[in-house]
C-alpha cells in the first residue's frame, strides 16, 4: 500500500489500524518495511497532536532500543 504524509485523524486512524495488522512482519520483507513506515509518520502526527490526545485514546507509542540491530528492527509495537 502506497502511505503519503498522515495529516488528518482519519489516515491517523487508518495508519494505526494498519500497522497493528502488520505488526509481526518479518525483517527484510516488504510489510516490515511499511510498518517501519508507518510507526515514523503515526510519531510524527502524535508529536504534532499530542495536545490533542483524548485521555484513554489508542495511540502508538514507539520505542527504540539500542541493541545492534538495524533501525526497522529497532522500533517496537505498543499499544495502549
Amino acid at each position: 500500500m502506497k502511505w503519503n504524509a498522515i495529516i488528518t485523524k482519519i489516515q491517523y486512524e487508518k495508519a494505526l489500524n494498519r500497522a497493528t495488522e502488520i505488526s509481526h512482519a518479518l525483517p527484510g520483507t516488504d510489510e516490515k518495511d511499511e510498518l517501519t513506515l508507518l510507526l515514523i509518520m503515526i510519531k510524527d502526527y502524535e508529536q504534532r497532536h499530542t495536545e490533542m490526545a483524548e485521555p484513554g485514546s489508542r495511540k502508538l507509542k514507539i520505542i527504540s532500543g539500542n541493541h545492534g540491530a538495524g533501525a526497522a528492527d529497532q522500533l517496537h509495537l505498543s499499544l495502549f
